[in-house]
């Protein structure tokens, strides 16, 4: 009896990603009409946006069709095609009419990242962040108005990293902090796994070279750390194990919207930051 027992359980784990699967096909479709805002898609998995994306499908969240939102397709923003082409199709572009309905017409606004795209990391062979011109990017009035309207709708509205951040406008940046009680402080940050240069290739040249003119043309960093970036062009370095107790940066939760969202206390968070002021 017992050793059937165990082989049911085997085929019970073994099984279970299939009667998982099965439960999802039968969990019925919930339409939800989301506006996406992605200005920093450099590919076409829309790897800013991938995570949102996999929730909706996760959790059958699919258009007014009935059909699930496309990853390569249903966003505003910047999209990238075959030979260092491009296509942008922003809500700035939508006629003032197009954004009444629009906003009339859906239940929650994502607005991922209006960093944007640069000429450099877009036609550039040998990209390493260097800074050059901006070819698409910054949130606009027009969007800045489309979200007040979803605002006095009682709607929901997500925004991530550099939102109002640069290349933002003051004034639209102003409209948004006096809108929402948020304050940018000026600075963004991002963690580093090494602050060697020789070993992460990812550190863009531009800091690499500014934080040196700044800092008598000294770049003697080998642990992991935080570096942060000022609007002025200021950039200071917080070391692990001398500024940092903490390897890893972490978004902390608490208590009562762990329990509302069922989110752990400390999730580790190793890419770019705003510093932001909130009134509330």
């Amino acid at each position: 009896m017992k050793k059937y027992l165990i082989i049911i359980i085997i085929i019970f784990i073994f099984t279970l990603p299939l009667w998982m699967w099965l439960g999802w096909l039968l969990e019925g479709k919930k339409v939800l009409k989301v506006v996406m805002v992605d200005k920093t898609s450099m590919t076409s998995d829309g790897i800013e946006h991938r995570s949102f994306d996999w929730i909706l499908k996760h959790e059958k969240y699919c258009k007014a069709d009935r059909s699930f939102y496309s990853i390569a397709e249903d966003y505003y923003g910047f999209f990238p095609k075959e030979n260092k082409q491009y296509e942008i199709k922003g809500l700035e572009n939508l006629s003032d009419e197009e954004l009444n309905k629009l906003a009339q017409n859906s239940d929650m606004v994502y607005f991922n990242d209006t960093y944007g795209i640069y000429r450099q990391e877009w036609y550039g062979k040998d990209y390493r962040g260097e800074l050059s011109p901006k070819i698409y990017g910054g949130l606009t009035q027009k969007e800045m108005n489309f979200l007040q309207q979803i605002k006095e709708q009682h709607k929901l509205i997500l925004t991530e990293y550099n939102v109002i951040a640069t290349p933002t406008p003051g004034n639209v940046r102003k409209n948004f902090e006096n809108s929402f009680g948020v304050k940018w402080s000026g600075w963004a940050g991002r963690y580093f796994a090494t602050l060697d240069t020789t070993v992460d290739k990812e550190i863009p040249v531009w800091l690499i070279r500014n934080y040196k003119l700044q800092h008598d043309n000294k770049w003697y960093f080998k642990t992991p750390g935080i570096v942060l970036v000022h609007e002025s062009g200021r950039i200071e370095i917080l070391e692990y194990d001398k500024d940092l107790s903490d390897r890893v940066p972490s978004i902390l939760t608490n208590e009562a919207n762990q329990d509302k969202y069922g989110v752990p206390e400390k999730t580790k968070f190793p890419y770019w930051f705003d510093v932001m002021y909130t009134s509330r």
